[in-house]
């Protein structure tokens, strides 16, 4: 992956540009991206006999491009962090004896509770018995609609 903004991927994102005069001596350009997100720069002149409209036109140009540059940037560096995370396995082993003294075996079902933590199943070969656990610790639990067995 590259790690620079580059004046084409900036232009590139551009979808159109719109220019208007406000008063008698400042000009606004309006850059739409594909993604709809819309960004205006600026341009104005000390005084109205100086305005030049080719001028103005380019130099809020100019300016609604260098603020897309700081929003390329952030968004380069979040897909260069994101890509430097290392992998996460969301598996667990853990031994767990049940109350027969057998040791409980995982049925490789998972599901999410509704505080976002990672519920396992696991029965017991020997008597049936069926326990939920988090990685956290044990526990017995009777919510068996979250899984969908």
């Amino acid at each position: 992956m590259e790690n620079r903004i580059t004046e084409d991927r900036i232009k590139d994102k551009i979808k159109s540009e719109e220019y208007q005069l406000l008063g008698k001596k400042t000009t606004i350009c309006l850059l739409t991206t594909y993604t709809g997100f819309e960004i205006v720069g600026t341009s104005s002149c000390v005084d109205a006999e100086n305005y030049n409209e080719l001028i103005g036109r380019s130099l809020a140009f100019e300016s609604a491009i260098r603020k897309l540059y700081e929003f390329e940037g952030y968004l380069l560096q979040q897909e260069l962090y994101n890509s430097k995370k290392p992998f996460q396995k969301t598996h667990i082993k853990i031994n767990f004896y049940c109350k027969c003294g057998s040791q409980v075996k995982s049925d490789n079902v998972k599901s999410v509770n509704e505080c976002g933590d990672y519920i396992y199943r696991h029965t017991c070969k020997n008597c049936g018995e069926i326990y939920y656990l988090t990685k956290e610790y044990p526990m017995k639990d009777h919510r068996k609609d979250e899984f969908n067995d």
